[in-house]
């Protein structure tokens, strides 16, 4: 059986020439802001303007949370922040999935007992792999892995399932910034904690604090101006210095209508592999398709379906000219099996 695990040097090679193109569908990303014209923020994937923010200042802006989305909800969020600045973005899931744990649904077909999948699934795959109910659905899920396609295969060819669907969802765009708009933080001080943050940042050269506006209440908002802080993760850092030493959060606003997406839901169990322009078959056009996308995404578009059954090759890292090109040596009779 010839079938393709990994592509040749000369294949990869091709597939160098595209790397910028690649579309991020990875497995902990399966439903990754996705509709059927691409990633509805994808403005947030401009690598020269945006960067996704993990780690320290990911937890740190976690923290900058509003009383609308729960901490659960806070926690499965995506952060990107505009690069040189304090302003953030919030990719928040309002339906419950997050982007590691994507639950696959399923209707088992009549007669099938969850305990005849179950032991299936512990003899096939692993005995922590179990099923449960989806709400109050009659549906079935679990979380999915890498093995999620072959988990599908596996109880479709025992007639235990008749669907297989990785769902969409909902996401919020939230957008934190800071007053000022540009390049400096924001904080709202009494006349005491100002004295106390203006030491600190002054014996520390961390910038000037300009005062913005006065209020009533005894209490004021400042400007911090970072001065020579040039890069989002310097900015967060002294932000992130500043509540560790003094207590000081920055002072952070969102606007009041967010935008929301929706995901469109991947069929698993009906998917064609390789099948980008979702014909219900595959051919040499579907190969053309994807190279026209990742050539002009503007022009030529993948829907989430397409762009899942075009991604043939790895472990779901997203669509790229490896996958075509596999599609054509199997076209062409190179190969016979994708894999």
């Amino acid at each position: 059986m010839k079938k393709i695990k990994k592509l040749s040097m000369c294949v990869l090679t091709a597939a160098s020439l595209v790397a910028s193109f690649v579309v991020p569908i990875a497995s902990e990303a399966i439903c990754l802001v996705q509709d059927s014209n691409g990633s509805a923020f994808d403005f947030l994937n401009d690598e020269e303007r945006y960067i996704k923010l993990d780690g320290k200042y990911k937890e740190f802006c976690d923290s900058l949370n509003f009383y609308m989305f729960d901490d659960e909800q806070i926690a499965k969020a995506d952060v990107y922040a505009v690069k040189g600045h304090a302003s953030i973005f919030k990719v928040i899931p309002l339906n419950g999935y997050d982007f590691d744990e994507i639950c696959a649904v399923f209707n088992l077909t009549e007669g099938t007992t969850e305990e005849q999948v179950n032991a299936l699934l512990s003899e096939k795959f692993s005995p922590d792999l179990k099923i449960e109910k989806y709400g109050y659905n009659p549906d079935y899920e679990y979380k999915i892995g890498n093995n999620f396609k072959e988990v599908c295969k596996v109880l479709k060819e025992e007639n235990l399932i008749d669907s297989f669907v990785i769902p969409g969802g909902y996401f919020e765009l939230v957008e934190y910034y800071t007053d000022s708009g540009d390049y400096m933080l924001s904080y709202y001080l009494s006349d005491d904690e100002y004295e106390m943050l203006n030491e600190y940042v002054t014996e520390n050269n961390i910038g000037d604090l300009i005062l913005d506006e006065r209020f009533t209440n005894g209490y004021s908002s400042f400007y911090l101006d970072t001065g020579d802080l040039e890069t989002t993760e310097e900015i967060f850092d002294a932000a992130i210095e500043i509540y560790e030493t003094v207590g000081f959060y920055p002072n952070y606003t969102s606007p009041e209508t967010p935008d929301i997406a929706q995901t469109d839901s991947i069929d698993v169990y009906n998917a064609v592999d390789g099948d980008a322009n979702c014909d219900g078959e595959l051919s040499i056009a579907d190969a053309t398709l994807i190279l026209q996308y990742l050539g002009n995404s503007d022009k030529y578009s993948l829907s989430t379906q397409g762009a899942f059954n075009a991604d043939v090759i790895g472990d779901y890292d997203g669509v790229s000219a490896a996958d075509a090109v596999a599609i054509q040596m199997l076209e062409t009779g190179v190969i016979d099996e994708l894999g």
